[in-house]
């Protein structure tokens, strides 16, 4: 009924004389003149006693007076201390049983990790639980709020005593409709407390794939192996260096030994920060699951070593939503990583080469003999950074050291081009015999292929090629050391 016909009995009504006729028409009875007033009034009269009847008949739009967020009490006990909490909604059923104080599993998945303080938080929820406000009382037909069929109904249990909850429609506010004890009110609950009861299982699960530090772990991760389907097998290895600035670097040792390149080494160790949490997919690990999502062959496998342990992550298909489904060894659960996460994993093998061709430091040398083109220099190297008193000989004729050093800079400096082959039955355009200070050595060949390029060779192994003219340029400025001629390298 609206204000203005309410308020009909209240106003006030003019009544009019019609003008006189130009003619000497007879006045008509003033009780004629008052009928349609009467008439008003009566009608006024029955709409104000008809509307408790029409608010009974009528089908309405309930707009109960909504209070603070959480104001009214439903729960008032100590959630957390609950023997159990079972959640069936419309994508899961599972349920939190206590293991032992403010400790909880999930029943039928024991051995699964979970975050338990999300368990936690949940039983706490429940145990002091509010709404938003109380919709209707006495309620006899909950069709209409979407609880004859609840979306979510979570039962708490303790002992003897039980409570539960059940979540239905929507409500105009955005709220949620909610039957407590199955009792006869309908009250709201807010949708972030709703989501408690609504969510699947695997919320629950710990998302920590390995235990890993970057400051802590990084430093003793001593070994990657990266296989692809399809491709050969890459392996990394941290090795030690007799170097001041640096300690330790990786190194490529599959399929053949080159310096790994510092950018991806070091892209790499984030990478283990990146895996190390993920979100949980599934906890079904049937082969028929890790079939369906490319588990069982996978594109990808990826293992990193310790000195503790072992880890090896499968990554299958990936899926229209731009992430991988992943695998780990020993891990009870399939997980998702955003594909671009794993970039790194998916580069082409010389992308994981140091494109400089050598990465000893000078001051780890202690000797270098060059050969080629009929050419020998035998260069010796005395004294030590730490004490500012280094010093170059050739064919023991000393030198500029300054000079050795653009000589070196040059050597280490050569960058590879791309993959190629060995010629067959081809002697070296170029050899160098690195002496270090910790008694290893290495010995790095050029075989010439054409003029443009030479293939690269260290310690025998090897599949990259650089370039020609840098090659003999080696010999070039070997000649302008031992000729005391001062000479820069273009960098």
């Amino acid at each position: 009924m609206s204000e203005n016909n309410l308020n009909n009995e209240n106003q006030e009504f003019s009544i009019l004389e019609a003008p006189k006729a130009q003619s000497e028409a007879p006045k008509k009875p003033l009780v004629k003149k008052l009928m349609p007033v009467f008439i008003l009034l009566i009608i006024a009269a029955l709409l104000l006693t008809s509307i408790p009847v029409l608010n009974k008949v009528l089908p309405s739009d309930e707009q109960p007076e909504q209070t603070e967020e959480g104001d009214i009490e439903i729960f008032a006990f100590q959630g957390a201390t609950a023997d159990s909490l079972r959640i069936e909604n419309q994508v899961d059923d599972y349920t939190f049983v206590k293991k032992l104080e403010k400790t909880y599993f999930i029943k039928g998945h024991e051995d699964a990790p979970v975050a338990n303080a999300s368990i936690l938080s949940t039983l706490t929820y429940f145990g002091s639980l509010r709404a938003v406000a109380e919709v209707s009382d006495n309620v006899t037909e909950f069709e209409q709020y979407g609880l004859e069929e609840p979306i979510s109904k979570a039962t708490w249990t303790k002992g003897d005593t039980v409570h539960y909850i059940e979540i239905g429609d929507i409500a105009a506010s955005g709220n949620y409709y909610m039957r407590v004890d199955g009792g006869d009110e309908v009250y709201t609950l807010t949708e972030t407390a709703a989501k408690y009861f609504l969510s699947p299982r695997i919320d629950f699960y710990d998302t920590a794939v390995y235990d890993y530090d970057e400051q802590t772990d990084g430093p003793y991760i001593n070994k990657f192996e990266l296989e692809r389907k399809g491709q050969e097998k890459l392996v990394f290895e941290l090795q030690d260096l007799t170097d001041d600035d640096i300690d330790s670097a990786y190194v490529i040792t599959e399929p053949f030994k080159h310096d790994m390149s510092i950018a991806k080494a070091s892209n790499f160790t984030q990478i283990l920060t990146d895996l190390s949490t993920l979100t949980v997919f599934s906890d079904d690990l049937s082969e028929q699951n890790l079939e369906k999502y490319g588990l069982l062959e996978p594109e990808i496998t990826f293992t990193f070593v310790n000195v503790q342990e072992v880890n090896t992550l499968h990554f299958g298909n990936a899926s229209d939503k731009g992430y991988v489904y992943m695998y780990k060894e020993g891990n009870p659960f399939i997980y998702i990583v955003d594909e671009e996460t794993i970039n790194l994993f998916t580069l082409d093998m010389t992308d994981y080469y140091e494109v400089m061709s050598y990465l000893r430091s000078y001051d780890t040398i202690e000797s270098l003999t060059i050969k080629g083109m009929g050419k020998t220099y035998n260069i010796d190297i005395t004294g030590s950074s730490d004490e500012s008193n280094l010093a170059a000989y050739v064919n023991n004729k000393h030198v500029l050291y300054e000079n050795f050093a653009e000589l070196y800079s040059h050597i280490i400096g050569i960058q590879f081009k791309d993959e190629g082959e060995k010629p067959a039955g081809a002697a070296p355009l170029v050899t160098i015999t690195v002496n270090c200070k910790d008694d290893t050595q290495d010995i790095i060949k050029y075989y010439k292929i054409s003029d443009l390029y030479c293939f690269y060779e260290l310690n025998g192994e090897g599949r990259l090629v650089v370039s020609t003219s840098a090659v003999e340029q080696i010999l070039e400025f070997s000649q302008n050391l031992y000729d005391g001629k001062e000479f820069t390298v273009a960098m």
